[in-house]
């Protein structure tokens, strides 16, 4: 007997607000976050156009002690936890502490905060090494922080599969509760990847915009940056329900694949048995799926890779049911990208409107599905899927569904 799962909170922090109420403010006006960079210096960068959360204090949230023990991203992902577990409305102390998982999504790389920290040590030839720098570069540390906050102890650990991260760590919780490991979880994942030798690595391969990100938009030139974290509180449905918890939304179903084949070229075939596998895992039928929340990165391969994935696994549906990619307003925040795009899916199916793919111009046609352009549409669904891919052939998908 399987454990049904509840999304019972939501927390996310990012260029389109500090918090979810923001976030889905900002969807709902059609607002893109993208801009010029004000953290990295113009003359070193060709593509100068990112997100960044505009007026986070971490002073607000964490004392003089707690601030240094944690870089941006650790930062970011432990205030959105924080949200997610307010509004669950779940009392971790004073129940068995080892019914609770933190799984997280690795960021990538710990960006500027990393830079400046060899910076000094390596060119102004700094001798003394913080002593806190070792708590503060474990990639555990929001892990570590939850944790303690919560007073919790049972399975904790990020999970580094590069930008499906957040959705996977979001997946694997999904699965311990259902397997009855755990009876609760905290899940998702943050990231802040903006430093100079990331954002040039990412110039380098040809993968950003100069512009701005318009997925499936025959004028895409590639994807944008951005940072930020969105943590999901998961419970077991009977747990939720003997409290009286409001219920957001329940998730059915997951899978996890990976091409073995090219490193960033992705592989349509995984992408599809992907999609395939979490749909047989929810026991639904493709009909029953009322919209899609694409990885749409903004490139040129990827987002025709995709929408072939879909047209074969959805055949003749494929074309009923709305599409719409957001990193168009939030851009790519990488690991944690798959995790604040399925708190805005959901947002968008408790509110009865698909949240647009953003920038878009010109019709591609190699991407000939309905991708919601640039504007918000009422539409009630019940059951959507969110995918998320990653270079190094990593590819997720999560399958949602209203609370009956």
């Amino acid at each position: 007997m399987r454990n049904r799962v509840a999304i019972t909170g939501i927390g996310t922090i990012s260029g389109l607000g500090l918090n979810s109420q923001e976030t889905w403010s900002s969807v709902l006006s059609g607002r893109s976050a993208i801009a010029p960079m004000s953290t990295l210096r113009h003359d070193q960068i060709r593509c100068r156009n990112g997100v960044e959360v505009k007026g986070f204090d971490p002073s607000r949230h964490f004392t003089q002690l707690e601030c240094p023990m944690l870089w941006r991203s650790a930062q970011l992902t432990v205030v959105a936890a924080r949200e997610a577990v307010a509004q669950s409305g779940l009392a971790f102390r004073g129940r068995d502490p080892f019914q609770t998982a933190i799984i997280l999504g690795s960021p990538i790389t710990l960006g500027a905060d990393e830079e400046e920290f060899f910076r000094r040590f390596y060119e102004e030839k700094k001798t003394r090494v913080d002593p806190l720098t070792l708590i503060r570069n474990m990639r555990s540390a929001p892990v570590n922080m939850i944790a303690t906050e919560l007073g919790v102890h049972g399975p904790g650990f990020m999970l580094d599969s590069a930008c499906s991260g957040a959705l996977q760590a979001i997946g694997e919780a999904f699965e311990m509760i259902r397997l009855g490991r755990v009876e609760a979880a905290i899940a998702g994942g943050g990231d802040s990847s903006i430093g100079l030798t990331h954002w040039k690595a990412w110039e380098q391969i040809g993968a950003m915009s100069e512009d701005t990100c318009r997925p499936f938009c025959l004028e895409r030139s590639g994807t944008i940056l951005g940072e930020g974290a969105a943590i999901f509180v998961l419970e077991s449905m009977a747990a939720a329900e003997k409290r009286n918890a409001t219920i957001l939304a329940e998730v059915v179903g997951f899978a996890a694949t990976r091409d073995g084949a090219d490193l960033t070229k992705p592989s349509r075939v995984r992408i599809e048995q992907t999609m395939r596998q979490a749909i047989v895992d929810a026991n639904c039928s493709v009909e029953a799926i009322g919209y899609i929340n694409a990885h749409g990165s903004g490139t040129k391969l990827n987002d025709v890779v995709e929408t072939q994935a879909i047209k074969s696994v959805f055949g003749k549906c494929a074309s009923k049911i709305p599409v719409s990619a957001t990193k168009a307003a939030h851009g790519h925040l990488e690991s944690a990208t798959g995790a604040l795009e399925l708190a805005i899916a959901v947002l968008a199916m408790q509110n009865g409107i698909l949240p647009p793919t953003l920038n878009f111009l010109t019709s591609d046609p190699e991407c000939d599905l309905d991708y919601v352009a640039n504007h918000p549409r009422r539409n009630e669904f019940e059951c959507f899927i969110k995918n998320s891919f990653g270079f190094g052939g990593t590819n997720a998908t999560l399958v949602v569904r209203r609370n009956p």
